[in-house]
């Protein structure tokens, strides 16, 4: 069960600023997530909060900015330059339309915040806006969710582009912050951070009520003709490298050969196209056809439904920045057939039901790993501590322009 703390940090009462390449409901990730949580901690503790954020799905490269209030909270969506189809892994992390961007500073003209928290590097809309507050002289903090460096590395010339925006772009946000904050240990020790000094740790968060399911509104094993002697195996995240599909996929023929009886369901955004066809490629090389299943996007109380009804939940990602999918594994008690890559390991440390996907006696340890109802400590992934830390940030960030 969750842990709830009040912390005395000392903070004072500020004008947010929170800038985020996504925002609910317009997420595709687990980012989206983080920043909802965050606007509703700070604004309970009494802060005013302004969320500025990329709008990726436009199809219009002159869409207007658009500006509303929801829930005390003044909102900018800010619209991104439409993602060609072809390359849906460029989605938020495109620039804004010049008609946007020429209102960037007006925006913080017209909120004069006390301080901005951005969210994300390697999106040149959050550089922007980083941009615009150095010009006001706005004191900012910046959370890295992951390196996305390790994203764009398939080609030469991607590499190139990557390496001139590092410089020209990235470099002064990260010189400019008052701090750099990293979801984990993992990311913040990486080898490309150059910002050591002034880097600090602050994990991701769970709410202690996500996991609480009201009904059973789907019955999984029906819809997708499951068998009842069949071990539901659930992967959440968008299709793309990085989350490991492909090694996912190859571990099932093992799984079947030693007599578990399997049926494997990925959930997720198409995040490439082309990674998606080799898929398809290997199942049918596999022959396992009839034992993955790509579901697409579900919305939240869906998703919800899966994770319950799941045996296992699968995380063979080869790097995470964080995981959050972990957090909500663990919520529901599942067994989690992990990849021992990024910053998996630190995040589900302690917790009783892992299997690795290199053990060679998988399937007797997950038969087994089922049988445990394990207890997990979920202190450090409370969000009522997790946004204190970042609001003490944000006050010594702010008085340090006083």
């Amino acid at each position: 069960m969750i842990q709830w703390h009040t912390l005395d940090y000392g903070i004072s009462t500020m004008k947010i600023l929170l800038v985020s390449p996504e925002y609910y409901p317009f997420g595709i990730g687990g980012g989206s997530e983080v920043y909802k949580q965050l606007v509703h901690y700070y604004k309970k503790k009494k802060h005013s909060v302004t969320v500025v954020y990329g709008y990726y799905p436009t199809r219009s490269w002159n869409e207007n900015l658009k500006k509303f209030k929801q829930n005390g909270v003044q909102f900018y969506q800010v619209p991104l330059i439409p993602t060609p189809n072809k390359v849906p892994l460029l989605k938020t992390r495109l620039p804004c339309n010049f008609q946007a961007y020429s209102r960037l500073s007006q925006i913080i003209t017209d909120e004069k915040p006390d301080v901005a928290h951005l969210h994300g590097t390697g999106f040149p809309f959050i550089d922007s806006m980083a941009h615009k507050l150095r010009q006001q002289n706005i004191p900012y903090i910046i959370t890295n969710h992951g390196n996305p460096g390790k994203i764009f590395r398939s080609n030469v010339v991607i590499q190139t582009a990557w390496k001139l925006y590092t410089a020209l772009m990235l470099e002064p946000t990260l010189r400019g912050a008052k701090k750099i904050t990293f979801v984990s240990n993992y990311t913040k020790n990486d080898s490309i951070n150059k910002h050591r000094d002034k880097s600090i740790t602050i994990y991701n968060g769970i709410d202690s009520s996500w996991h609480r399911v009201n009904k059973k509104t789907i019955n999984i094993r029906k819809k997708h003709k499951i068998s009842r002697n069949e071990k539901i195996i659930l992967t959440v995240g968008r299709i793309s490298e990085m989350k490991g599909l492909r090694e996912m996929i190859s571990v099932l023929p093992t799984l079947l050969r030693k007599g578990m009886k399997v049926r494997y369901l990925i959930m997720g955004h198409l995040g490439d196209m082309g990674y998606k066809k080799n898929l398809d490629l290997l199942i049918s090389k596999l022959h396992l056809q009839n034992n993955v299943i790509f579901l697409g996007f579900l919305p939240e109380e869906e998703k919800k439904q899966y994770y319950k009804q799941a045996d296992i939940i699968a995380i063979p990602s080869l790097w995470e920045g964080f995981g959050l999918v972990v957090l909500e594994a663990m919520s529901f008690n599942k067994v989690i057939l992990s990849a021992n890559k990024g910053s998996l390991p630190e995040v589900h440390n302690q917790y009783k039901k892992i299997v690795y996907l290199n053990d060679k006696s998988i399937v007797r340890s997950i038969l087994e790993k089922m049988k445990l109802r394990s207890s997990f400590s979920f202190s450090k992934f409370d969000w009522d501590k997790i946004s204190n830390e970042y609001l003490a940030l944000l006050t010594a960030a702010s008085r340090s322009v006083k």
